[in-house]
């Protein structure tokens, strides 16, 4: 049988008495062509049936229905019925059609009945509408017809189409039951609980085929359970929550047990969990993750199933319970919660999977093969065999060209001018391995991207452009038309560029286009030799007249010479330099304020080295006058040392600064006492003692007894500050209250504010102040204030600032009872 209709009906099941209702029936014809004639027509008698309502074509020969025919000798009488009955009396039945013309239209009639219409002659003609092609048959009142047909007799006239269009049969009727009431569902919040013992809660119960039972799901003091024991047809039938709002949390989890008995089919699908958002979402399918059979009626916990894909939503559950007739199993369930889950980072093994993520997603970096490429202050640059990244923020560590970052560390993803970055590191470690970085060879071509989707693969790799002319902070490449902006993150240009051609090494960078931040300028056939580094000890920003600064040269290389002078000329002197051998130091002191340049260039051994000089590197030393000592503070190192009516100062002191709170500083528009780097002009540190210059003006803070045991008042004078959150301050004349002091077993200061929330005073390095803060900064150390100590050289007996003869003989004489 050849299908040459299809049929989609659209059934609307309400009816009742007093209520109106019209289904809709949706007709498309299937056409089928033979020869040079377009004709479709039933050749047996064809029933559909969709939605319980049987539908027949009946006829009598094999063209008795024709819908698109160039056969002019073709009759068409048909019947169109409906073998169910509707649940109320028909009143209206309308048919649109696609084309039909006025004479064909004039011999469709329409029959009604009580029973399934039989091939009958007569009917009833219907009310025509040309205009909209519409027929129209509205049986007597006085009749109660619940079945009808229509039909046509005569010949067809060329070309027509009985069929009609989509919405083509609406029928109209009235009587019956009142349609089903929908359910009602309450709406909770996270966190949601159900015991589900002897209770169904705020659940709704909803069967679609009870298989001939009262009921499937029922209460026990077991727990909600889903039985199809003594069914006679298949079963489904759902236990649906209430309305869950999960709109204020960022993560949803869900737990349950649950008990499996005598399931014989697939648990999985005869059992199973169903989410959707809203009450008439689109159900979807979750594995629950323990979803197995239990033995003699136990219960096992089903485990933590996470529903964060409808956080910030509202959305419901459906346990939804199937049964087959001869095997239907037992499902119970009890302890049901719904809470706000725990949001992880994502784990993220490479930079790829860095690139993939959404900005703003939190992330542990726990892959092994990143390396550090680059590296100043807050940037640092890495890469892996999947690409480069940046990590910009302070992570605590110092990584050389090639040290492998270790694993573990935390970020951001963030975005930066069009550019990916690993913002707000955390968790960094020292380097304990190192591997080779080759350096990608870039051309023209790598630097003509106009969008950073297209330039994302060369995006923070180290790469190095050959043979470049570099004037200010512009390339001009080899093709002597590309030119690339470099910013001087990593190096500067070097002071003489003119007529020289170099090959720069750098890192491929990105700021609303392409950037190259240049590491490493090589001059191309002079400057071979690598330049050596100075080092200084102690390292300072500026040092006291009278300092003895030992100077270090050395080289990555082993058969050079290091050439030095020290001098404020604009140039190297070409006729002179001290030559040292790698490794060796000198000492630097001035007796007066000023500035020394220290210059090296390394060269090589032989006369007339082909390989040529280094280029220069130079180190600055600036002396200044040594000002007056003032008031020196003691670092507390016992409890002892901690009382009321003392003068206190704190200090935060690592490898590389030294801040103290008291010397005047700001920071923002708030008055924050923070002094410069020790040895300075301010105060220096040495031996766990601060001793101040005369010019600087410090204000300590003194601890005073409080009204509460062990707890002490903290008083500030002057126009001194503490913060405790922010915007919030102790100022002028003030006292804090009740406040704890200790030490770690390092020695740190935990002092904590105990009035509104557990809060230490800690240093924060990023918005340089120190303050009161619940999470951890940078813990101070406490230095209490002591009698100054001289400032006198050992050895100096006249006191005139030099330890010499003259010394011996004043303390020969005072010996001699002579002075």
């Amino acid at each position: 049988m050849k299908k040459l209709f299809s049929f989609i009906m659209l059934l609307t099941l309400f009816c009742g008495v007093g209520w109106a209702a019209e289904t809709t029936y949706s007709m498309t014809p299937n056409q089928q062509t033979t020869g040079s004639n377009a004709t479709a027509y039933i050749t047996s008698l064809t029933e559909f049936t969709y939605n319980q309502v049987s539908w027949k074509m009946n006829q009598w020969n094999p063209k008795t229905l024709q819908i698109r025919t160039n056969q002019s000798s073709a009759t068409s009488e048909f019947r169109f019925y409906n073998t169910s009955a509707f649940s109320g009396r028909i009143t209206k039945v309308v048919i649109t059609f696609k084309t039909l013309a006025v004479s064909d239209a004039n011999k469709l009639m329409f029959l009604g009945g009580t029973s399934a219409v039989t091939a009958t002659t007569g009917g009833t003609a219907g009310t025509w509408d040309e205009t909209n092609l519409t027929l129209t048959w509205e049986p007597d009142a006085n009749t109660d017809y619940t079945y009808f047909a229509f039909y046509q007799d005569g010949k067809a006239a060329s070309g027509s189409n009985f069929l009609a269009e989509e919405d083509a049969i609406v029928v109209t009727y009235e009587g019956g039951s009142e349609p089903p009431v929908q359910p009602t569902y309450e709406t909770v919040t996270i966190p949601y609980t159900e015991a589900l013992i002897s209770s169904q809660g705020k659940f709704v119960i909803e069967d679609v085929e009870l298989g001939g039972l009262s009921a499937v799901w029922t209460t026990s003091q077991y727990g909600m359970t889903a039985n199809g024991y003594q069914c006679t047809d298949d079963i489904e039938s759902w236990f649906v929550s209430p309305l869950i709002d999960a709109t204020s949390v960022s993560a949803v989890n869900l737990n349950f047990d649950e008990s499996l008995n005598y399931f014989t089919n697939d648990v999985a699908e005869e059992a199973s969990l169903w989410v959707r958002e809203g009450e008439d979402g689109e159900w979807v399918n979750v594995t629950i993750p323990t979803h197995t059979l239990d033995a003699n009626n136990q219960w096992h916990n089903v485990g933590d199933i996470d529903l964060s894909a409808y956080a910030g939503k509202v959305f419901q559950l459906g346990f939804k319970y199937t049964a087959i007739v001869g095997s239907p199993g037992r499902w119970e369930i009890k302890n049901m919660e719904v809470t706000e889950g725990v949001v992880e980072n994502a784990k993220v093994t490479t930079v790829g999977e860095f690139n993939a993520l959404e900005t703003g997603a939190d992330f542990d970096f726990t892959g092994t093969g990143l390396v550090a490429t680059a590296q100043k202050g807050s940037y640092l640059y890495a890469q892996d065999a999947t690409g480069g990244m940046l990590i910009y923020g302070n992570v605590g560590q110092t990584y050389a060209k090639g040290a492998v970052i270790p694993a573990g560390f935390t970020a951001t993803k963030a975005e930066y001018y069009g550019a990916p970055q690993a913002g707000s590191p955390t968790g960094f470690t020292a380097s304990s391995t190192t591997a080779d970085v080759t350096a990608k060879e870039m051309a023209a071509a790598d630097f003509a991207a106009t969008t950073f989707a297209d330039y994302q693969a060369n995006f923070g790799l180290y790469a190095v452009v050959r043979g470049v002319t570099v004037e200010g902070n512009t390339m001009t490449l080899a093709d002597d038309t590309t030119t690339v902006a470099t910013y001087t993150t990593f190096a500067t240009v070097p002071e003489s560029t003119s007529g020289k051609t170099y090959d720069v090494y750098g890192i491929m960078g990105w700021r609303d286009g392409v950037q190259f931040l240049p590491t490493e300028y090589v001059e191309m056939g002079s400057t071979t030799h690598a330049a050596p580094t100075i080092t200084v000890n102690p390292e300072k920003e500026v040092y006291f007249v009278g300092d003895e600064v030992t100077v270090k040269f050395t080289s990555e290389e082993t058969d050079v010479n290091i050439g030095y002078d020290i001098t404020d000329a604009e140039t190297f002197p070409e006729n002179y330099c001290v030559p040292v051998s790698n490794g060796d130091s000198i000492t630097v002191t001035l007796n007066e304020p000023g500035v020394v340049n220290v210059r090296a260039f390394a060269y090589g051994y032989n006369e007339g080295d082909v390989l040529g000089n280094s280029e220069v590197v130079t180190k600055t030393l600036t002396f200044v006058a040594k000002p007056e000592l003032g008031d020196q503070y003691e670092l507390v190192t016992s409890a002892d040392q901690i009382a009321a009516d003392k003068e206190y100062v704190l200090a935060y002191s690592d490898e590389t600064v030294t801040v103290a709170m008291g010397a005047a500083a700001t920071y923002g528009n708030n008055n924050v006492r923070v002094s410069v780097e020790a040895g300075s002009s301010e105060f220096t540190l040495e031996d766990g003692v601060i001793t101040l210059m005369s010019t600087t003006t410090v204000t300590p803070f003194t601890l005073e007894t409080s009204e509460t045991e062990g707890f002490y008042n903290i008083k500030i004078d002057d126009d001194q500050y503490i913060y405790w959150t922010s915007g919030n301050t102790a100022a002028t004349g003030t006292t804090l209250g009740d406040v704890t002091v200790a030490l770690d077993s390092v020695g740190n200061a935990l002092i904590k504010y105990n009035v509104t929330e557990d809060r230490y005073l800690q240093y924060n390095a990023s918005s340089p102040r120190f303050c009161f803060y619940k999470g951890t900064q940078k813990y101070p150390q406490l230095y209490v204030k002591v009698a100054a100590t001289p400032d006198v050289k050992l050895g100096d007996v006249n006191g005139d600032g030099d330890v010499n003869v003259n010394d011996v003989t004043v303390l020969i004489n005072y010996i001699l009872g002579k002075n």
